[in-house]
């Protein structure tokens, strides 16, 4: 009696519920990321030099992290994750720039940077400290 599923189809078959439920286990489930929720200050540096105080309010659950400054145009709301390495990667809402952090994230100290292409230093600073 011939097998009516081939090869072919049993590996199509697998590779259709890899995509649908995912092939890899996801290593983070058990995760345990750094508390960095509540209140820090700090400075940002648009990359020219100059430096302005600040305050912020983190809040967090589990990788998601929320940040709000008040600065009051870039560098005022990110959004992002942070991953059990403390590396984390935020969006800030102002101009939809992608930054990332300078070394890892510690429970007293982040460094946000975003890379300026025009001008400056090169490089905007958000360093928040606690």
């Amino acid at each position: 009696m011939r097998c009516p599923i081939t090869c072919a189809t049993a590996l199509s078959l697998a590779f259709v519920l890899c995509l649908m439920c995912g092939c890899e286990q996801d290593s983070n489930n058990d995760a345990v990321f750094l508390d960095i929720s509540g209140s820090w200050s700090g400075t940002y540096n648009p990359g020219d030099g100059s430096e302005t105080s600040l305050s912020a309010a983190i809040s967090q659950s589990d990788r998601s992290v929320f940040i709000e400054t008040s600065l009051s145009e870039r560098g005022h709301f990110f959004s992002g994750e942070i991953n059990g390495e403390g590396e984390m990667f935020m969006t800030d809402h102002f101009d939809f720039e992608i930054w990332t952090v300078q070394g890892a994230v510690t429970s007293s100290r982040i460094v946000l940077i975003d890379y300026v292409e025009v001008g400056g230093s090169g490089l905007r600073h958000l360093t928040l400290t606690r």
